[in-house]
C-alpha cells in the first residue's frame, strides 16, 4: 500500500527480514509491568471483579475475561496503566477513546456533552488511524462514531445494554433440572418463583429477595432522629466492636472536631470569638480551639438552668461532651460506601481504606486525601452517637506531595503526610477513593474517586449534571491543523528489531509471519474462554 515505509520488512540479504517495532509495541519487560499492574490492582468492594485472576505473570498474558471485565479494563484500568508505557501521542489517542466510551456510560447524559462527544470522536479515530495499522479498523471500530448520536435518541446506555439480560438468562439456565426437557424445567421453575413472590408480599417484616437491602446499604445500623446534624448519621458497623478508652489528647481532638462541624452552634462560636477579640485580638483562632469547649459547656448549662429557648435537650447533651470510652470498628457502611481500616484492607483483595473530604473555603476548597486508620463511635447522653473517621492525610499543599500529571490525573506522594492536629472527620463527610501505584514513580499514587453504586443524587435544579466518577483525564480540543503539525514517530528506536526467516512471498502486508515469527505479540491478550 506504500504507507508507513519505516515499518516495512527490510531484507538482510541472507534470507531474513528485519521488522522495526511500532510505537505501540510493548517490550517483554513492559508487558510484565502491565500484567504486574493489573495483578496488584485493588479496587473498592463492588467496583469490579478481581481482574488479577485473569492475569498470568509467568506468560505475560491476560485471559478468561468476562464482558464486564473488558468494560472496566477499557474504561478505568487501561488509561491508568498505559500512561507510563506508551509515548505521549499514542497514549493521548487511546485515552481519548477510553474517555469517550466512559462518558457515554454515565448515569445521566447531558445533551451538550453528547454533542461534544459527537464532534470529538472523528478526530480521535483519525489520531488512532495515524498510529495503528489499517487492519485494526474494521467495522466495529468505526461504529463508535455513531454511539453518541444513538445516545441522543435512545438515552443512557444503562437501559439498553445486555448485562441485566445476560444475568436473567443465567438465572433461567439455572432452572434447568432435566436437560432432556429444558423448556419445561424453566416454565415450572418460573411458576414456582412467581408463587413465592406472591406469598412473600403477605410476610410483613420478613426479608425476601424483593425487599432485601443492598450490599452496602448501611441503613440497618446506627440510626438517629435527632435534630442536630452531627447526631443524625446513618450507618452500620460490620466488623470489630472493641470497647476502649481514648487518651485525653485524642478525646479532646475528637470532641472539638464534633463541635466545629455542628452547624447548629455557629451562633455560640461567633459569640465566643467576639469575647476573645474584646480581651485580646491576637491569636483568636488558637485560643478559641483551646477554650471553646469549657466556655460552651458552662454557657449552655447556664442557659439550660435559666430555661432559655436557645437550648434544647440535644444541644445540652452535646455541650456535656462525649464519654471517653468509645467503640472501635474495623469496617463501617455509610452513604452507600463500605469503609475499612488500613489494617483490615491488608487481609482483603479489595481496597476500601481510601477516603477524601472537601476542604472549606479558608483552605481553598482543596480535596484532602488520606488512608483510614481508625473508626470510633462516640457516645453522648440521650443515646446520641457520632461516628468519626481517623486517617493519615497526604500533603496536598505542596508540589512535592500533590500534583496533576501531564494527562490530568491527580497524584499524591505517599511518603509525605500532612502535619495536622485534626486527624478526624465525620463519617458523613467522607467520600471514597482508591489509589493506584504509578508505574514509573513508586512513591506516587494516582487518586481515583468513586461514587456509591446504589446511590443516586437527584439534582436540585432542572439541569442534570454528569453523574460519573471524576477520572482526571480531560481530552483537549484539537483541530485538523494542529494534528498536521504533530510529527508522529511510528517506530521505537529503544527496542531491538524482530528478525524472521522467509522470502517476500510468505511475508504478509503487516510485516509479520504468523507461523514462524519469534515474537508472540498476538497472544498478549487472549479473550478465549478456553
Amino acid at each position: 500500500m506504500g504507507i508507513r515505509p519505516e515499518l516495512h520488512a527490510t531484507p538482510t540479504g541472507d534470507g531474513r527480514y528485519v521488522f522495526r517495532p511500532a510505537c505501540y509495541t510493548l517490550s517483554k519487560d513492559e508487558k510484565r509491568v502491565f500484567c504486574q499492574f493489573l495483578n496488584d490492582l485493588k479496587v473498592p468492594d463492588g467496583y469490579s471483579s478481581n481482574i488479577s485472576r485473569c492475569v498470568s505473570l509467568a506468560e505475560c498474558k491476560i485471559s478468561g475475561m468476562k464482558c464486564h471485565d473488558c468494560h472496566v479494563l477499557l474504561h478505568r484500568y487501561l488509561p491508568l496503566a498505559i500512561r507510563g508505557l506508551l509515548n505521549k501521542v499514542a497514549c493521548e489517542a487511546l485515552l481519548e477513546l477510553c474517555t469517550y466510551l466512559r462518558e457515554l456510560c454515565a448515569k445521566v447524559l447531558h445533551f451538550d456533552d453528547l454533542e461534544r462527544l459527537e464532534k470529538s470522536i472523528p478526530v480521535t479515530l483519525c489520531k488512532l488511524e495515524k498510529i495503528f495499522p489499517p487492519s485494526i479498523f474494521d467495522i466495529m471500530v468505526h461504529l463508535t462514531i455513531h454511539l453518541a448520536s444513538e445516545a441522543k435518541v435512545a438515552g443512557p446506555v444503562q437501559f439498553r445494554w445486555m448485562y441485566f439480560v445476560e444475568r436473567y438468562l443465567r438465572r433461567l439456565k439455572s432452572y434447568v433440572r432435566n436437560k432432556a426437557r429444558p423448556e419445561g424445567s424453566i416454565a415450572e421453575a418460573y411458576i414456582v418463583q412467581e408463587c413465592m413472590h406472591f406469598c412473600s408480599r403477605y410476610l410483613h417484616g420478613t426479608e425476601t429477595r424483593l425487599n432485601r437491602a443492598g450490599r452496602n446499604d448501611g441503613r440497618n445500623g446506627v440510626r438517629s432522629h435527632s435534630r442536630l446534624q452531627v447526631f443524625s448519621q446513618v450507618g452500620e458497623s460490620l466488623i470489630g466492636n472493641k470497647y476502649e478508652e481514648l487518651s485525653l489528647t485524642e478525646w479532646a481532638k475528637a470532641r472539638m472536631y464534633v463541635l466545629q462541624n455542628c452547624d447548629e452552634i455557629t451562633e455560640f462560636v461567633d459569640m465566643h470569638k467576639e469575647k476573645l477579640r474584646e480581651k485580646d485580638p491576637r491569636n483568636v483562632e488558637g485560643r478559641h480551639r483551646d477554650e471553646f469547649y469549657e466556655w460552651f459547656k458552662t454557657h449552655v448549662n447556664q442557659l439550660h438552668d435559666e430555661g432559655s429557648q436557645m437550648v434544647n435537650d440535644e444541644l445540652w447533651n452535646l455541650a456535656k461532651g462525649p464519654d471517653i470510652r468509645v467503640h472501635r470498628h474495623m469496617s463501617f457502611l455509610i452513604n452507600g460506601w463500605r469503609f475499612n481500616t488500613k489494617d483490615r484492607d491488608l487481609q482483603l483483595k479489595t481496597q476500601n481504606s481510601g477516603i477524601f473530604v472537601k476542604g472549606d473555603v479558608n483552605a481553598g476548597n482543596l480535596d484532602y486525601f488520606g488512608v483510614l486508620t481508625d473508626i470510633i463511635q462516640l457516645y453522648y447522653q440521650g443515646q446520641n452517637t457520632v461516628i468519626l473517621f481517623k486517617a493519615d492525610w497526604w500533603d496536598v499543599h505542596h508540589k512535592s506531595g500533590f500534583k496533576i500529571d501531564k494527562f490530568g490525573f491527580p497524584m499524591v506522594n505517599v511518603t509525605r503526610k500532612l502535619k495536622t492536629n485534626e486527624p478526624y472527620v465525620l463519617a458523613s463527610q467522607a467520600g471514597q477513593v482508591y489509589y493506584v501505584k504509578d508505574i514509573k514513580e513508586p512513591n506516587w499514587q494516582v487518586v481515583v474517586k468513586t461514587k456509591p453504586r446504589d446511590l443516586y443524587d437527584l439534582p436540585k435544579n432542572d439541569e442534570p449534571c454528569q453523574e460519573n466518577e471524576d477520572f482526571g483525564f480531560t481530552p483537549h480540543e484539537s483541530t485538523a491543523e494542529d494534528d498536521n503539525d504533530v510529527m508522529i514517530s511510528l517506530d521505537r528506536s529503544d527496542l531491538e528489531p524482530a528478525t524472521v526467516e522467509g522470502n517476500s512471498s510468505n511475508i504478509d502486508v503487516m510485516g509479520v509471519e504468523e507461523d514462524e515469527t519469534d515474537c508472540d505479540e498476538d497472544s498478549f491478550i487472549n479473550d478465549d474462554d478456553d
